[in-house]
């Protein structure tokens, strides 16, 4: 067991990255009935550092609805950002189909969403792309306008239209890729409460949400604290602002705060998933096997198809010498695309023969 304790560093990596960052990329295989998708990048036409903010924002609120939705595993921002500075792609790549499908593939999506954004006064104007990874066909391009005032509905109207391409397929036809209306069981059919859901903000306060999303576009943990918790002043019931604060204090090692977070985010917030998660790790670090194996659980049912959420289940089921569970989770873990550990996975399987 000795060499999972060695891995307290990483987990502390992980909180800072997020659930989605945890999972594979270039050689992800994919569970069936999922499909990996990546929202890449807004681009601001006119840059202005107060509201370039608007684009982060944007990659994050599509991204946590898209997890949300069945049938759809959604790639962390973290990770596409961690793609990016590994493998020198700068925003401009990532805003050009060709650039997108080429990150995708690095990042194992099937689709990746990539778009632009400008602002006049109060009046805001996306243009968002859906492009198809393995041949860079533009599956649907979709222009939304809206107000910074109501912003919440503009990016779920954003939500909506990268939602409808999945009515769309790319074929080859005389060895070219051609655009055709998907199969009815490829199609994403969201029931009225899944579509209320999706509609929800996580804050009626723009100011909260700008506070927010300039935390999400930080790298540094005391950056991400300064922003999430004026946040929290303007909007003191922001669930996703405790749980990105709780992130943030558990990178610096303050758990007891990091927890104190995790519950207000619990408590205060229905897109719970990768708060589970947070509070998952740290006391899968801190030994409390049981608790985290019940936080990855709760994770779980919400977000099934994320191989992240097994494999650290698995890990704690290891600890408490529950093979059996371990290794079922283990290999769901597996067929969902993780990376596992031969070192684990050969430490496993010792133990089942004992």
């Amino acid at each position: 067991m000795g060499w999972m304790m060695s891995r307290r560093t990483l987990l502390i990596g992980l909180l800072i990255t997020g659930l989605f960052a945890a999972a594979p990329a270039a050689d992800a295989r994919e569970a069936p009935r999922s499909k990996r998708i990546a929202v890449l990048a807004f681009k601001n036409l006119r840059p202005d550092a107060d509201t370039d903010w608007i684009g982060a924002g944007a990659v994050e609120t599509l991204t946590t609805k898209l997890a949300a939705v069945p049938g759809l595993i959604a790639i962390e921002r973290s990770q596409v950002a961690q793609i990016a500075r590994e493998r020198g792609f700068q925003e401009s790549d990532l805003v050009e189909p060709a650039g997108a499908a080429k990150a995708g593939k690095l990042l194992g999506a099937e689709r990746v969403v990539l778009g632009t954004y400008v602002t006049d006064g109060d009046t805001l104007m996306f243009n968002v792309r859906v492009v198809d990874v393995a041949s860079g066909a533009i599956l649907s391009a979709t222009s939304v306008t809206g107000t910074k005032s109501k912003l919440f509905d503009t990016l779920f109207d954003l939500a909506d239209a990268v939602i409808k391409s999945f009515d769309k397929t790319v074929v080859i036809v005389d060895n070219r890729p051609a655009v055709r209306d998907a199969a009815a069981g490829d199609r994403i059919a969201l029931t009225a409460e899944q579509l209320a859901n999706l509609r929800k903000p996580a804050t009626d306060s723009v100011k909260a949400y700008e506070a927010y999303a300039r935390a999400s576009a930080a790298d540094d943990p005391d950056d991400k604290l300064r922003w999430t918790s004026r946040a929290i002043g303007f909007d003191p019931k922001f669930g996703d602002a405790y749980g990105r604060r709780a992130q943030a204090y558990a990178a610096k090692g303050q758990h007891d705060k990091a927890l104190a977070d995790c519950d207000k985010a619990i408590d205060k917030s229905s897109n719970r998933a990768e708060v589970y998660y947070t509070r998952g790790l740290i006391y899968l670090q801190q030994e409390k096997n049981g608790r985290a194996i019940s936080d990855f659980t709760k994770a779980i049912a919400l977000l099934p198809d994320n191989p992240a959420l097994h494999f650290y289940r698995s890990m704690g089921y290891f600890r408490k010498k529950q093979f059996r569970k371990a290794w079922t989770d283990m290999v769901t873990a597996k067929k969902l695309g993780h990376r596992i550990p031969p070192a684990y996975e050969k430490a496993l399987a010792t133990a089942l023969k004992r």
